[in-house]
C-alpha cells in the first residue's frame, strides 16, 4: 500500500509540473530549442523509472516506465535535428564540431565517473584506472553518430546526398545491431531510428506544421487512433522476434512522437521546474546507474516506492552538481564559447 501511495503521489507531482503553465493555442513556431529542453526534461524523469533495478520495480513504475523508449527515441532525434540546424545555418560549424561537441559529453560523463568510482573506494570494491575514463554505452553510440554526421557532411557532394547517406547508414547499422552478434548500436537498434526523424523533421518540418494545420482536429485524432491500435498490437505481439520488437515498436514510437508533434502545435508546455530538469536530462541519464550503486552500498532494504524516491532524488542532486562543475571545467579551459541557455527562441536544439 505505501509503495502505490507514493508512485500516486509523485505521478501527480509529475502530472502537475508537466500541466503547470501551458498554454493553448495556435503556435507559428515550433519545436525550438525550450521546447526540446521541456520534453528531455519530462522523458528524462520516465527513462529513470525503466531502468530501476527489478527488485524495486512495481506495477506503476513499469507501466510508465515501457513509455521510456520512446524517451529515449526523442533523445536522439533532438541531437540529429541539433546538428542538421548547426550545419544549416552556423558559419564554420564543421570546423568548431569537435571543440563544441566533445567537452560537452565527455565532461560531465568523467565527473560522473570520479563520483562511481569513490563510492566503490568507500564500499570496499576493487577499483581500476580504466574506471576513471570508462566511456558509457549511450556516450559511445553519440560518438559514432556524430562522427558519421561529421564525416559525411564534409564529403563535397549535394547536400540532400549527404542526407541520404546518414539514413542509410543508420538503418544499416539498426539492421545489424538487431539481425546479428555484433551490437554496433548497442541496445538501442530500435530507439536509434530516431536520428533519422531529427533529420527529416529539419527539413519538412514547416511543410509538416502546413499540412497538419489543415483539419486539425481530424488530422490529431487520426492520428492517435493508430497510435492507441499500434499499441495494442505491439503489447500482444511484442515477444515476436523482428516483427513486434523491432518493426512494431518503430512504427509505435514514429506515430506517438508525431502525435506528441501535433500536441505542441496547439500547446506549449513549459516551466522554471521542467526547464531546469532539461538543463541537467544528459546528467540525469548518466548519474541514474551511480544513484542505484549507492543505495545499494547502504544494505538497506527498501520499500520500492521510497527507493524509486531516493533514486529520483538523489539522481536530481548530484545531475545538478555535475553539471554546475562541468560548465565551469569546460569554461574555464575554453574549450568552447559561453552560450546564453536562457534564451527561450532560439531554434537550435542541442542535446
Amino acid at each position: 500500500m505505501l509503495t502505490y501511495l507514493i508512485m500516486i503521489f509523485l505521478l501527480i507531482i509529475f502530472l502537475i509540473s508537466i500541466l503547470f503553465n501551458i498554454k493553448i493555442g495556435k503556435r507559428d513556431d515550433i519545436f525550438t530549442s525550450y521546447d526540446t529542453k521541456i520534453l528531455k526534461g519530462i522523458f528524462c524523469l520516465i527513462i529513470i523509472l525503466v531502468h530501476i533495478p527489478n527488485n524495486y520495480q512495481n506495477n506503476i513504475q513499469d507501466l510508465v516506465g515501457s513509455f521510456a523508449y520512446i524517451g529515449v527515441t526523442f533523445f536522439f532525434l533532438s541531437s540529429a535535428y541539433g546538428l542538421k540546424y548547426g550545419v544549416e545555418n552556423k558559419k564554420d560549424y564543421l570546423k568548431k564540431f569537435w571543440p563544441q561537441r566533445l567537452p560537452k559529453l565527455l565532461v560531465p560523463m568523467f565527473l560522473i565517473n570520479i563520483v562511481s568510482v569513490i563510492v566503490s573506494s568507500i564500499n570496499h570494491k576493487k577499483i581500476f584506472l580504466i574506471d576513471l575514463i570508462d566511456i558509457n554505452d549511450w556516450v559511445l553510440v553519440l560518438l559514432f553518430f556524430y562522427l558519421i554526421f561529421y564525416i559525411v557532411y564534409k564529403l563535397k557532394i549535394y547536400e540532400t546526398s549527404k542526407d541520404k547517406i546518414v539514413i542509410l547508414i543508420i538503418i544499416i547499422c539498426s539492421f545489424i545491431s538487431k539481425l546479428t552478434p555484433y551490437k554496433i548500436l548497442i541496445r538501442w537498434h530500435t530507439e536509434s531510428i530516431g536520428f533519422i526523424y531529427g533529420i527529416l523533421l529539419y527539413n519538412y518540418l514547416k511543410k509538416c506544421q502546413i499540412w497538419f494545420n489543415k483539419n486539425y482536429k481530424i488530422k490529431l485524432l487520426i492520428t492517435l487512433i493508430i497510435s492507441l491500435l499500434l499499441g495494442i498490437l505491439y503489447l500482444k505481439f511484442k515477444p515476436v522476434y523482428f516483427f513486434g520488437d523491432y518493426l512494431l515498436k518503430i512504427l509505435l514510437s514514429f506515430f506517438l512522437l508525431i502525435l506528441l508533434l501535433e500536441v505542441i502545435m496547439k500547446v506549449k508546455l513549459g516551466n522554471k521546474a521542467l526547464e531546469f530538469l532539461g538543463n541537467i536530462s544528459y546528467e540525469i541519464y548518466l548519474f541514474q546507474y551511480v544513484s542505484f550503486k549507492i543505495l545499494g552500498s547502504l544494505n538497506v532494504k527498501f520499500n520500492s516506492g521510497i527507493y524509486i524516491f531516493l533514486v529520483i532524488f538523489i539522481t536530481i542532486i548530484f545531475s545538478i552538481i555535475i553539471n554546475k562543475l562541468s560548465i565551469i571545467l569546460i569554461n574555464k579551459v575554453r574549450l568552447i564559447p559561453n552560450e546564453n541557455s536562457n534564451d527561450r527562441t532560439k531554434k537550435n536544439p542541442v542535446p
